[in-house]
């Protein structure tokens, strides 16, 4: 990478940076939300034990934040060990590679626009983890793919093996958090 493209890549790596705690802030904000209004109001949640159910329900939430971001983490490097990856990330790089707008701008413009039809269809399957999705996966599928081109610019087949290895080991950590904290 020329001098001037890896400068430019380290400042674009730095604003993705700068702003990961603007999304754990939007997701502690999103959490406040959900607790207030879902802890008092479920059923298996007698007064007794709301504080019980507090520190359960912070711990999904905890747990699925992780997740996704293990998730944006380890489709980052699958897209950068160049072996493939799943339709929806190959659709949105395609679109990346064509329209220039970032991969975080379109993975959440796509998801948005799905969102609306799983949302006339289907509106229970939405919930707290959908929108964290929304907000936060694409973005760190780019940052982290910007940090792995960045720290490998030309890996041979055996480093790129080894990162597709790492990264399917992620990915099952990373689902495991997220489905087992079932929030949507």
């Amino acid at each position: 990478i020329a001098a001037g493209k890896r400068d430019a890549l380290k400042r674009r790596i730095v604003i993705t940076f700068a702003s990961i705690p603007k999304f754990f802030a939007l997701l502690v904000k999103l959490q406040s939300i959900y607790l207030e209004r879902s802890i008092f109001h479920d059923a298996h949640c007698p007064d007794f034990e709301k504080k019980s159910c507090m520190k359960e329900r912070t711990l999904n939430i905890a747990m699925t934040a992780v997740g996704i971001a293990l998730c944006g983490t380890s489709v980052g490097m699958a897209r950068h060990a160049g072996f493939g990856t799943d339709p929806f990330t190959v659709l949105v790089t395609g679109l990346d590679n064509r329209l220039a707008l970032g991969y975080g701008v379109i993975f959440t413009t796509l998801a948005a626009l799905l969102l609306v039809g799983v949302f006339l269809l289907k509106r229970r399957l939405i919930g707290l983890a959908t929108i964290f999705t929304l907000v936060g996966l694409g973005f760190f599928v780019e940052s982290s793919y910007q940090i792995a081109d960045l720290l490998m610019p030309h890996p041979g087949v055996a480093l790129r093996s080894a990162e597709l290895a790492a990264s399917l080991a992620l990915i099952s950590l990373a689902s495991a958090l997220y489905y087992t904290a079932d929030l949507g």
